[in-house]
Order: C-alpha cells, then sequence, then structure tokens
C-alpha cells in the first residue's frame, strides 16, 4: 500500500501537476499547444516558485515544513488559475486543445525504424539510472544538503561532512542558499513520502533524461522543420553519442547519465536545450510581451540549479535578443529582454555577495 501511495505523488507531482500547469503557461502565450513543451513550463513554474521562496527562507533561517506550505499553497492557487483559465480558453477556442498526434502512416520506413531505435536507446538509459546507482564525492555535500533538511528541517544550517549544527551559512553552503536545488529534491521528498537519497539518484533522473530528450526533440524541430527524418536521426545520433559518450569523468555524457539530478548536469542536459529552442521560436514572434514573462520565468528556474544557471542563461538569452533587436531595428526588444534577465541579474548579485 505504501509503494501504491509513493507512485501515486510521483505521478501527480512530476506529470500531472507540471503538466496542468504548463498548458495553461503554453495558451497563455502560444497559439497552439505543444504537449512536450507544456510539460517542461510546468515544471519550470514549479521550480522558479520555489527559488523565490526558499531563497527567502534561507535568508530568514526558516523551516523546510515552512517552504513547503507556502510552495504547496501557491501551486494549488496556481492550478486553480490554470484550470478556470483553460476553461474558458476551451469554451472559445476548442481546437487549440486537439492534440496533433504526429502522422505516423506519412512517415517513411526509414523514419519509423529511426524512432524506434530512439526508444530503445533511451529505454536502456532509464534501466541505466533505475538499476545502476552512480555514487561520487559530490554526493557528501548534495545528498547530505537534502537529507538533513528532509530529516532534521534545518535549511543549510548543518554541516553536511560532520552534521554539526551552524548558526549561520558558510563556505559551500552560501553557494547552494541562492540556488537550493538540493532542497527542491527535499522537498519532493517530503510531498512523496521517499528518502531524498532515492529521489536523486532514481526517481527524479527518469523524468530529467525524458525532459532532456523533449527539449532536443524541440530544439531540432525549430531547427529543421517539416524534415522529420533529419529531426529523428539527429535524436539517435545524439542518444548513441551520450549512451557511449563516457570517455572522461568530466564529459557531458558522463554527467547526463550519471549525475542529471545535479544542478550543473540539470542546467546544460535540460534548460539550455530548451532555452535555445524558446529563443528561435522568439525571433518571429519579438513583439509578444508574454513570451518574455515566460522567458523570464525559465530563467528563475535556472536560478534554482545552479549558478551556472544564473550566468548562462542571462549570456544565452540576453546575446540572442541584442541580435534580434538589431535585426528588427527595434530597441524596445531589448528592454523586454532586460525585463526576462532581472531574476539573473538579482541572483547574481546575491551570488557575488555570498
Amino acid at each position: 500500500m505504501q509503494i501504491i501511495l509513493q507512485g501515486m505523488m510521483v505521478l501527480l507531482w512530476l506529470i500531472f501537476v507540471p503538466m496542468l500547469l504548463g498548458t495553461a503557461i503554453e495558451v497563455w502565450c502560444q497559439k497552439e499547444i505543444q504537449y512536450r513543451s507544456a510539460y517542461l513550463l510546468g515544471t519550470f513554474f514549479m521550480w522558479a516558485v520555489f527559488q523565490l521562496i526558499a531563497v527567502l527562507a534561507i535568508a530568514l533561517q526558516k523551516t523546510l515544513t515552512t517552504v513547503t506550505y507556502i510552495w504547496i499553497f501557491i501551486i494549488g492557487l496556481a492550478l486553480i488559475v490554470s484550470v478556470v483559465y483553460l476553461k474558458t480558453v476551451y469554451l472559445k477556442r476548442k481546437e487549440v486543445f486537439l492534440f496533433r498526434r504526429p502522422n505516423i502512416h506519412l512517415l517513411n520506413y526509414q523514419t519509423k525504424i529511426v524512432y524506434i531505435l530512439i526508444v530503445l536507446v533511451i529505454g536502456i538509459e532509464i534501466v541505466l539510472y533505475i538499476f545502476g546507482v552512480h555514487k561520487d564525492l559530490d554526493d557528501t555535500r548534495f545528498v547530505a544538503n537534502s537529507v538533513v533538511a528532509w530529516n532534521r528541517d534545518r535549511i543549510l544550517l548543518t554541516n553536511p561532512q560532520t552534521g554539526a549544527n551552524w548558526d549561520g551559512i558558510y563556505g559551500e553552503a552560501q553557494k547552494d542558499a541562492v540556488s537550493p536545488w538540493t532542497i527542491y529534491i527535499a522537498l519532493l521528498a517530503r510531498l512523496m513520502q521517499i528518502h531524498p537519497t532515492i529521489i536523486a539518484h532514481t526517481v527524479l533522473p527518469v523524468f530529467l533524461l525524458v525532459m532532456s530528450y523533449f527539449a532536443y526533440s524541440l530544439l531540432v524541430g525549430a531547427c529543421v522543420k517539416k524534415e522529420p527524418f533529419v529531426q529523428a536521426l539527429f535524436l539517435l545520433i545524439l542518444c548513441i553519442a551520450i549512451l557511449f559518450g563516457r570517455f572522461s569523468v568530466y564529459a557531458s555524457a558522463t554527467f547526463m547519465l550519471t549525475r542529471i539530478w545535479q544542478g550543473k548536469s540539470c542546467v546544460v542536459a535540460v534548460l539550455l536545450p530548451y532555452l535555445l529552442c524558446w529563443l528561435i521560436r522568439l525571433y518571429d514572434d519579438v513583439q509578444n510581451k508574454r513570451r518574455y514573462v515566460v522567458l523570464a520565468l525559465i530563467h528563475t528556474a535556472g536560478c534554482l540549479l545552479s549558478g551556472m544557471g544564473i550566468i548562462l542563461c542571462a549570456l544565452l538569452s540576453g546575446a540572442q535578443i541584442v541580435s534580434y533587436g538589431i535585426q528588427k531595428r527595434d530597441w524596445k526588444v531589448w528592454l523586454y529582454g532586460l525585463f526576462a534577465c532581472i531574476p539573473n541579474l538579482f541572483f547574481a548579485l546575491l551570488f557575488l555577495k555570498g
């Protein structure tokens, strides 16, 4: 019975809630729904809300219980607003919600084979995460912070190496205070009633891995439109390169298949590919202010993951938006882009101060 309840909580918080939230965001800023994008946006919304709550709570030395209650309250309100908004839009534009399945019968034989191989390779990678647990020295800091927050209800006020209590935040914990991704893992552990170590090493990586391939599939779709075979071939090569790409402990493939649950890995594997996809789509819709609000949301989610997320998201978006302003000859684009980067600037100052 306990396993069934845990499974239901996993489905609720890692699939149903982000899907509903993301669908509302997708409809709000775009004319049609891409459900892979909706799932990613919903997850980023949950991350961004936690980032804003947790950083303030850490500064005030509040408990994980307090953060959990506030986060659930805000997410609950967001769910209610999403349901009401989607119902209103549905009554006006039912065609928006049509699930546009790929026309499999229009794909040629080679493309179908490639997609089957993609599913098989991704399945192998998921099995590796479920049955092969990777451990390294980073666990003594990241996992330890999650376990302490989950077990003692103290956020970054305990030495992860010795277990001694601190009266303030010291050392590497100062970085974690600005990007408290490990505390988010503790939050999920509370909600799902699963130990943070299992969440970090087994449960969360499966979903992050799928999210990564969602992001890459959207990215290649934005770059190569109406070329299903090229899109499928790119994804297959990517899957194989990741599966056999562990030529170094610092290789991207190594991080993706062993430590994707760590914030710095998640930035590269999930957030940046989707951010680049979002920026490419922005080119044809630079006057849509709602897209910049969502861009700020993505940036805030990146700030939760790590200091790399704070810096790289701002650099990537800044470079793209500056070039768009020049090409479109519209200085307002730069102003919108600056607004989207406000979260990065704010948390970067906190990061440097720490």
